[in-house]
């Protein structure tokens, strides 16, 4: 019996140096994946309408709560559940995407580069304002992805043209993956910005 404890303790420098070697393997997290939303491209736009070419929007301010303005994607698992999917992340602050992709759709939807985001200066000049709060943006498991959000248009003196509207959309995922599943969160702005434009296309001319 001594002679095996002896023997044991002749080899545990080895067997330190191997848990050494084994240990950081094991507890290698998983590469974190990057992602971005994108935009409509002009083919897939309306038919833009003549009225509005000459438009200048202010787009803002656009905002969302505490637990989606993080750099990890959200997937909802139930009813009173959310998980933060730690190694797949937006390439960029989900303000940021979010901004830039309404802005874009906006301008292929109402043929207008004339877009200045929130917040701007004294000297940008717009007809119109869109302020838009983001309330459920997620991943309804990978299967889908959904949309809430709260819109607006005013003029440029802040009066209410378009009264607030709440707007829910849920487009489902064609591929069960996180790939799919941004498409999906995409596909629900892009719908978004279609119904806000064709409220701003059918405002009286005389407000144009």
């Amino acid at each position: 019996m001594i002679e095996f404890v002896c023997r044991c303790r002749r080899h545990w420098p080895a067997i330190l140096v191997a848990l050494a070697l084994l240990l950081p393997g094991c507890t290698r997290s998983r590469p974190a994946a990057y992602y971005q939303l994108t935009a409509i491209t002009a083919e897939q736009g309306l038919v833009p309408s003549a009225t509005t070419a000459t438009l200048g929007i202010g787009l803002g301010p656009v905002r969302l709560p505490e637990m989606l303005d993080r750099p990890q994607l959200v997937i909802r698992t139930g009813a009173n559940r959310m998980e933060i999917v730690d190694d797949r992340r937006w390439i960029e602050p989900p303000a940021v995407t979010i901004s830039r992709v309404l802005r874009e759709n906006l301008a292929v939807l109402l043929a207008t580069e004339r877009i200045v985001a929130y917040p701007w200066t004294r000297n940008d000049a717009f007809d119109y304002q869109v302020v838009v709060e983001i309330l459920r943006f997620e991943g309804q498991g990978l299967g889908a992805a959904e949309l809430e959000a709260i819109w607006s248009v005013r003029n440029r003196q802040g009066e209410p043209l378009v009264s607030e509207r709440r707007a829910r959309f849920k487009v489902p995922a064609a591929n069960p993956d996180y790939d799919g599943l941004v498409r999906a969160l995409s596909d629900t702005l892009s719908l978004l910005c279609r119904e806000i434009s064709r409220e701003i296309k059918n405002l009286p001319a005389s407000r144009q």
